[in-house]
């Protein structure tokens, strides 16, 4: 999981913008009401919660937060936040504010924030819209992820890890262990926090993040992972046979370091390791 930088803009710095110049009404009491006007009314709690956020989410106590607490106002609610996210964010302000966001302002290499391998093509509601339509358009709770990441999210309700606040990649916590079995290699993934001086919040909310859903990330890894072993397995018996056991670790090594666009608990520097404790532990492959 990647630690991300903090947006340089806040929601009380692009929402004069977001909701300049709509045109959108409502019905509310026998009377067209502009979405507009709505939204300047609960504007100032939008703001005030932007900050509650802020000091929850330093300190880990976000998941305190309730629906009920949340509410912006009588007129005002997942209805009107989805129109402000996808038609005004999303799409009037695609290549500005949106795209921002999706890149983390040029530092993310355009890989999701938490699998580190997919595309990012969306942004992730770490606190639900539909449950916490108040933080839609925050901009420290949309995290830049990849479609598989954020649709395999929706089916687990229990909360991630929020990588502007809290660095994971402090330790490594993420194992692959190489396994040979009937004459075939595959690779088991797995959480290990052995090493790690993280509180059980944070190791809890890591494997929320990593484990649930249909389609986990270490399920997803597990493929990638034997994938990328198949695609790396006869070079490295070659490099084994003609250049010795020595000589292959050293190259194990040197890719580890070479890697600089993805952090050490990604899959494939797992898999690295992972096969430099193979080779160690069985003099070879």
């Amino acid at each position: 999981m990647r630690k991300l930088e903090f947006p340089s803009f806040n929601v009380v710095d692009i929402f004069p913008d977001l909701i300049f110049g709509i045109q959108k009404k409502k019905m509310i009491d026998n009377k067209n009401r502009a979405y507009k006007e709505l939204f300047e009314e609960c504007q100032d709690r939008i703001y005030l919660f932007e900050q509650f956020y802020f000091s929850l989410a330093s300190s880990g106590n976000l998941g305190i937060l309730s629906e009920q607490l949340c509410g912006i106002s009588q007129h005002v609610g997942d209805e009107e936040m989805k129109y402000l996210y996808n038609d005004r964010l999303r799409k009037a302000y695609k290549d500005s504010f949106y795209k921002w966001l999706k890149t983390n302002e040029g530092n993310n290499f355009h890989k999701c924030s938490y699998c580190e391998k997919g595309d990012v093509s969306e942004l992730d509601h770490l606190l639900p819209r539909s449950k916490f339509p108040i933080f839609a358009v925050t901009p420290v709770n949309l995290i830049p992820s990849c479609h598989e990441c954020n649709n395999n999210k929706s089916d687990n309700s229990k909360l991630n890890i929020n990588p502007y606040f809290e660095d994971t990649t402090k330790y490594i916590w993420l194992k692959c262990q190489i396994v040979k079995q009937y004459g075939d290699y595959t690779v088991r993934y797995s959480l290990d926090f052995t090493d790690v001086v993280f509180n059980s919040d944070v190791k809890e909310r890591i494997k929320n993040t990593y484990c649930f859903g249909n389609n986990s990330i270490l399920s997803r890894y597990s493929i990638w992972g034997i994938n990328k072993l198949t695609d790396k397995l006869e070079l490295w018996k070659s490099i084994l046979l003609s250049y010795g056991k020595f000589r292959l670790l050293e190259m194990l090594e040197r890719e580890i370091q070479s890697i600089k666009t993805c952090s050490d608990n990604s899959y494939e520097l797992a898999l690295y390791r992972g096969m430099i404790d193979y080779i160690t532990k069985h003099d070879g492959l």
